[in-house]
């Protein structure tokens, strides 16, 4: 069962392009909600055929619109006519949850605004996204996660080395967390729907997401605090709380809070000589002398492949782990065996890949699975019987392009820009 039943009963309709606002209702999808994916007749070019791009997807795959458009069930419709619009407000009138990614002008253009939609429906909760919020000078600036979370939010400025360049995100890296929280937030509005049925305008952001994720150094970077941030790499608090590499070119990060105790152990495990122990007695001193401690205990860890000292620090329970990078994740059993990656098998090119799970498990209800995600209009026949369409409209509306039947998809990008190994095939 790739859904488990937690939001069995919940009506969703999204109508998100991007990534923060289609996690979310994945997220929602996951845990048993009925979500139904209005998508374009020719398919999204953002999540579908941009992801392909920017990911390196050259075979056909579509694994990135796999992880954020699972397990969803897809009406093709061209919402830019009259009657595609007609045929979205109907499913909004008795739906649960619309999730979207528009900006409240063109939502009041189409009459999809807040307002319009808890007047038809006031059981109605609407999800979206804003790159600033709703209030203040930014309110209507477009944002993307990479500007908004990542950029202006310190999430690259506090992680780089001081004086270099910010690094340059890599695409979703704050739109996951953002849509995780709109996904809580409409979760929340929900229950309060079953007490009240009452709907809510829920939004989620990007810049409040980015500043929520960085409550430690905006909170010490203040008056009259003034931690600096970002740090030099030797501003540990100790010799214990650092980076080395390894033997075998691994680097291994520990985070020792502590000091007597843990040095002793660390000493005695080691095999260093144990005037050591006494001769660095306490934090003050470690902290004091860090740089000439830093020297020693990273001579010692370069004389040891990583395995020997995962063994000893695990021994003595010294917090410590390895930086792994993106490919080695995908073969960690660490990540394996705890359930964290879920093999799918794409159909177009055979190739079987892993992607990230949901973090969240339930003992009782169990951990979701993604199947993957359908071409558009996959599910149309069926959804427009649901609401009540004959065969003749559903025939009529697909002769005139106002939905698709399944057999509407292009894929663009492919055929226009044909690629292999990320670059252009010449024609």
């Amino acid at each position: 069962m790739a859904t488990l039943d937690l939001l069995k009963g919940m009506k969703v309709i999204d109508m998100a392009s991007f990534v923060a606002a289609p996690i979310c209702a994945k997220i929602l999808a996951d845990y048993g909600a009925d979500v139904i994916r209005v998508e374009a007749l020719k398919g999204d070019d953002k999540c579908r055929e941009v992801g392909m791009r920017v990911l390196n997807m050259d075979n056909g795959d579509t694994t990135f619109h796999d992880v954020l458009n699972g397990n969803k069930r897809n009406l093709a419709v061209n919402t830019r006519t009259p009657e595609g619009l007609a045929i979205l407000k109907k499913l909004l009138e008795t739906a649960d949850v619309f999730v979207t990614h528009l900006r409240e002008k063109d939502r009041k253009k189409l009459g999809l605004d807040w307002d319009t939609l808890h007047a038809i429906n006031p059981g109605l909760i609407v999800g979206n996204v804003t790159g600033y919020g709703t209030e203040g000078p930014y309110a209507a600036r477009g944002g993307l996660d990479s500007c908004a979370y990542v950029t202006r939010a310190g999430v690259n400025h506090g992680a780089m080395p001081v004086d270099s360049r910010p690094y340059s995100p890599y695409p979703g890296q704050g739109d996951i967390p953002t849509g995780t929280y709109l996904a809580m937030g409409i979760i929340a509005a929900y229950v309060k729907k079953l007490r009240t049925g009452i709907g809510d305008n829920v939004y989620a952001h990007l810049y409040g997401a980015g500043i929520w994720s960085g409550v430690t150094p905006i909170i010490s970077a203040q008056e009259p605090y003034n931690k600096q941030w970002p740090e030099e790499p030797t501003a540990c608090i100790s010799a214990l709380n650092y980076a080395y590499v390894t033997k075998d070119k691994k680097w291994v990060t520990l985070f020792c809070n502590g000091w007597t105790k843990p040095w002793t152990a660390f000493v005695k495990a080691a095999g260093l000589d144990e005037s050591l122990i006494e001769k660095y007695p306490d934090w003050q001193v470690a902290y004091v002398k860090k740089d000439e401690m830093i020297e020693l205990v990273g001579a010692w860890v370069a004389e040891h492949d990583y395995a020997e000292i995962d063994e000893l620090f695990d021994k003595i329970d010294i917090p410590h782990d390895v930086c792994l990078s993106f490919r080695e994740i995908v073969d960690d059993p660490v990540a394996l065996e705890a359930g964290f990656l879920q093999e799918i098998c794409n159909p177009v090119s055979g190739c079987t890949v892993k992607i990230p799970r949901s973090p969240v498990t339930f003992q009782l209800a169990g951990r979701p699975d993604t199947e993957i995600s359908v071409f558009p209009g996959h599910d149309s026949m069926e959804i427009m019987k649901e609401y009540g369409y004959s065969d003749e409209e559903i025939k009529d509306l697909a002769e005139k392009k106002i939905i698709g039947l399944g057999d509407t998809y292009s894929n663009a990008y492919l055929i226009t820009r044909p690629m292999k190994d990320g670059k252009l095939i010449e024609k």
